[in-house]
């Protein structure tokens, strides 16, 4: 299991590796409800964490860099389990993130998407262009006001509007990302293969921090702004 189970209310939300989601009781542990993902294709895999809205639940799936592998986004009925709709992708194995009414992922291609929340319409793709021979798994997207932020597996950090999917800037890191990508007030945060831990400007890419440490970093960085550099 890879994806974070997830508690909402009285109902926990868990996505199994055996290609299965459920939604359990978390007094009981009694199933609520379930979908196979197999009924949909060669997909296996809940990698990202859930986004969870007023109607929906929404994650993405996938069978790893697999060559006949498919994946997905998901639109679950919370209290149902119902499939609202569903997008293909190449596989999503990042978290699902959202600015009002669209809804941001990433794939092992990495390409970040655009969907409508309601009814997963496309609205954009953005594409590095970089090749994951190494079948690594992308950083998820962040979000920040109206804009979209996505760390590409060429160690290129991307600042894009939300809206259009225009890039607003870009930095080059010169090597691939070792956390994923997060988030503290104005600023972002990652780390990379170069054993260095960066603080960045949301608004132009700027560093406003760098520090070195004795190996890679790996996880999620957890930012208490006093407590960081």
């Amino acid at each position: 299991m890879f994806s974070t189970p997830t508690v909402v209310g009285d109902t926990l939300l868990i996505g199994s590796c055996a290609g299965k989601f459920y939604a359990v009781d978390k007094r009981t542990g009694k199933v609520q409800w379930s979908y196979d993902i197999h009924q949909d294709g060669n997909q296996t895999s809940f990698h990202g964490n859930p986004l969870i809205t007023d109607q929906h639940v929404l994650i993405g799936t996938d069978k790893s860099c697999a060559s006949d592998g498919v994946g997905h986004v998901y639109a679950f009925d919370r209290t149902t389990g119902k499939v609202h709709w569903k997008y293909r992708t190449a596989g999503t194995p990042t978290d699902i993130v959202r600015i009002g009414s669209t809804i941001y992922a990433a794939s092992f291609t990495d390409e970040l998407t655009a969907l409508n929340l309601d009814d997963g319409a496309f609205r954009w793709k953005f594409a590095t262009g970089a090749l994951n021979q190494d079948c690594t798994l992308p950083a998820s997207p962040v979000v920040v006001g109206r804009r979209t932020f996505y760390l590409g597996l060429n160690g290129t950090l991307y600042g894009l509007d939300g809206n259009s999917g225009r890039v607003l800037w870009k930095h080059d890191f010169a090597g691939r990302a070792a956390t994923k990508l997060s988030v503290s007030g104005s600023s972002l945060y990652l780390g990379n293969s170069s054993n260095r831990l960066f603080r960045i400007s949301v608004d132009d890419g700027h560093i406003q921090n760098e520090l070195s440490i004795p190996a890679s970093p790996e996880g999620r960085i957890l930012t208490d702004a006093s407590d960081l550099y």
